[in-house]
């Protein structure tokens, strides 16, 4: 990397680069959240939290496409989307932190 940005040009007299830079996204430990009841007749999903949190709420069909969103706030929570029609979607919760969450919905 140091040898890529000094053949661009740039003075690395004040620049430090080590293996602690992260590229991606963080994630929320898959042990630490808890998603219930899951599948859920009722379209009715609790979510648990490790800390309080805010952020935001998505939900995915297979094909990718977004068919809900919202914002939580707190340690605990529901995603109602008794709307939705029997399936399997998909679940992202991206926290003030920027820290992200994934989990499979099963709704019957």
């Amino acid at each position: 990397m140091q040898s890529f940005l000094t053949n661009c040009g740039y003075n690395l007299a004040n620049i430090t680069i080590d293996s602690n830079c992260a590229l991606g996204e963080h994630s929320f430990s898959k042990d630490l959240v808890q998603v219930y009841p899951n599948p859920s007749s009722s379209g009715v999903f609790s979510v648990a939290l490790p800390e309080v949190s805010k952020g935001n709420v998505l939900v995915y069909n297979s094909l990718g496409q977004q068919m809900y969103k919202d914002n939580f706030t707190g340690q605990t929570f529901q995603i109602e989307v008794s709307f939705l029609p029997k399936g399997t979607y998909f679940l992202k919760l991206i926290n003030d932190k920027n820290e992200v969450f994934t989990e499979k919905l099963v709704r019957e």
